[in-house]
């Protein structure tokens, strides 16, 4: 039995529809319908291709994704009625906020900015939606959706869901080494 492996995506383009099928695994199905991700994910290669990773088990691939190394205690943000912006003036037992996420920034000297509404909007039918979120939406209204950051609008009149997901701005000053 072979051991783990870490390679990256431009290194091993063999790997692309392994890739796909681990990640769509795992991800909830209307992330995958995101026009902006779609128009830039192919940068990623391009600006960040140690950070486009897969991991391998056996020469399969069991795992990759993109993104940078932080420290993460696997604590999920449950809050999706609370707007972005009372969310990050929640504080805990420190002046930093209570969501591991905005915290780790925070720790490297980051402060927020801002919210950051509607920087992702996925739209589709109604149809779509109950497929994409695995649930029926019998009536025009707001829904809490599996994995979803903030509410899904679906108005059956119009055969249209909505989802808008609220992100946060942050600034991080550049100390040179």
């Amino acid at each position: 039995m072979g051991g783990l492996e870490v390679v990256t995506t431009a290194d091993r383009h063999d790997l692309d529809e392994q890739a796909r099928d681990a990640l769509r695994a795992v991800w909830p199905e209307f992330i995958f319908h995101d026009p902006v991700s779609a128009e830039h994910i192919g940068r990623v290669e391009t600006y960040f291709p140690q950070y486009d990773v897969l991991l391998l088990h056996d020469g399969q691939v069991v795992a990759g994704g993109w993104g940078v190394p932080i420290r993460w205690d696997g604590t999920v943000s449950r809050y999706p009625l609370a707007p972005m912006e009372n969310f990050t003036r929640w504080t805990g037992a420190t002046a930093f906020t209570s969501t591991p996420w905005i915290r780790t920034h925070q720790r490297l000297g980051a402060s927020i900015l801002a919210s950051a509404p509607r920087s992702m909007i996925i739209t589709g039918t109604v149809l779509e939606w109950e497929d994409w979120a695995a649930m029926a939406f019998p009536e025009t209204g707001q829904y809490v959706v599996p994995d979803a950051l903030d509410l899904v609008a679906i108005d059956r009149e119009q055969d249209r869901g909505t989802y808008a997901e609220t992100n946060l701005w942050m600034r991080h000053a550049y100390t040179p080494p």
